[in-house]
């Protein structure tokens, strides 16, 4: 690792002094990053945040970066199933693949067992990112079907890829106040246990799992509930580094997040999915989706009206309701969580515990427009978090307890994610301007 740091010191050194060439340098090393075979070896995902660091202690704007990052991972992944497609069974004949014929086998395995969804989900496993869109393109997957999944694929992982080393930078040049890293830490630490104990306990086949998560949650989200007037430096220093980003591009951008935790929004996708599971005779997904789904509401409604926690007061007109929990976050939380853990039901751990990763990404960003639009305080997001975990390890302590339900087919997701898509889409240009209107934004 500090041989290929030396190594690369130098580009760095001179993209530091010349920031202008940040988004040509983010574009080639996602390129590289997502090209068949070469990716493997390619250190991408530590170039790109570092260049990203760069991009945001240099102020460069984020929306541009995020656009050709995305371009990035979707030409090299086009070019891989090209790629794969042109060479057919000559694949294997590659000089790296025969010296590793195993890193095929495992993405031939991957692709035959989770079909499209595959390629979705292994763009965000490093080992797999480079090779699965060639093995497509050799077991002769529709163009226009990879072209879908690309495309959606990409845009995700670059902003996954992006963003935080964006942050990062743009956040060196401040100084904390006193007492902003203990609370900082303390938090940390508090989800850093949920975290470990999350993953340990998805592990073992333990009957009371669940109940203890939900027992962990639920500690952690009492101690926030009642410790959130101890935490208010980290909240005030947080929001104001936040609110120093602020752009147009990202202003548009945490407009279109933020109605992905719409209570409208989210009733017509958790019906959707509810309808859906009642068509496939999925009984105990069912009850375990509805009661995660609905105890998440009721309790979010329980808990505002219990702390009654004013809102930050930055919005010229005062929004409905209290403020911890974020009833966007609890929504946008608990609905991806729930997706995560219906598709991964049956599978290995690990892929379980990817899956959910990968769901809090989504939910992540709503939750950080929520701290942009100034409509939250960082800890109501966080709190949101806690109980949307909270309320889907308790169904799962109430109905998976002894089994967990038979996989879905993949018709199901397919007509599930596609229907979601198109609501999402249409909502959000129905409701953009009103919702503009409604932060002060345009």
């Amino acid at each position: 690792m500090s041989e290929m740091s030396e190594f690369f010191a130098p580009l760095f050194d001179w993209l530091a002094l010349h920031p202008h060439w940040l988004g040509v340098s983010i574009f080639l090393i996602i390129l590289v990053e997502c090209t068949a075979l070469i990716g493997i070896i390619w250190p991408g995902v530590i170039l790109v945040f570092s260049a990203a660091l760069l991009a945001g202690q240099a102020g460069a704007a984020l929306w541009p970066l995020a656009l050709l990052a995305w371009l990035a991972a979707f030409l090299g992944n086009s070019g891989s199933y090209l790629l794969g497609a042109r060479l057919q069974a000559g694949v294997h004949r590659l000089p790296l693949l025969r010296k590793h014929p195993q890193w095929l086998a495992q993405a031939e395995v991957h692709l035959s067992s989770y079909g499209g969804a595959s390629l979705f989900f292994g763009h965000f496993i490093g080992p797999l990112r480079p090779v699965l869109p060639m093995l497509a393109g050799m077991l002769h997957m529709s163009g226009k079907r990879f072209i879908l999944i690309n495309a959606c694929s990409a845009g995700i992982w670059s902003l996954s890829a992006v963003i935080p080393g964006w942050l990062a930078g743009a956040a060196l040049d401040s100084t904390p106040p006193p007492g902003f890293w203990p609370q900082a830490l303390l938090l940390t630490g508090g989800f850093g246990l949920l975290i470990a104990s999350g993953i340990w306990l998805g592990r073992t086949r333990q009957p009371h799992r669940h109940a203890l998560l939900a027992l962990l949650t639920g500690l952690l989200l009492l101690a926030m509930l009642a410790g959130w007037p101890w935490l208010q430096v980290f909240d005030l220093y947080l929001q104001q580094l936040i609110l120093g980003l602020s752009s147009s591009a990202l202003d548009k951008l945490m407009l279109v997040l933020t109605q992905l935790g719409d209570v409208k929004l989210q009733i017509m996708l958790d019906a959707l999915l509810c309808l859906l599971l009642l068509l496939y005779r999925a009984r105990t997904a069912l009850l375990f989706a509805a009661t995660s789904l609905m105890g998440a509401t009721l309790l979010n409604a329980l808990f505002k009206a219990v702390v009654a926690r004013i809102r930050p007061h930055l919005l010229p007109q005062v929004l409905d309701g209290y403020s911890m929990p974020s009833g966007h976050s609890v929504r946008a939380f608990t609905f991806f969580l729930v997706i995560a853990i219906l598709f991964g039901m049956a599978r290995r751990w690990q892929l379980r515990t990817f899956l959910i990763a990968l769901a809090c990404l989504p939910a992540s960003l709503v939750a950080l427009s929520r701290v942009y639009l100034t409509a939250h305080w960082p800890t109501d997001v966080l709190a949101g978090a806690l109980l949307a975990t909270f309320s889907c390890a308790l169904a799962l302590s109430l109905f998976c307890r002894n089994h967990s339900p038979a996989p879905l087919p993949g018709r199901f997701w397919l007509l599930q994610g596609s229907l979601s898509l198109v609501i999402f889409i249409l909502f959000v240009l129905w409701s953009f301007s009103a919702t503009a209107s409604k932060y002060n934004l345009f």
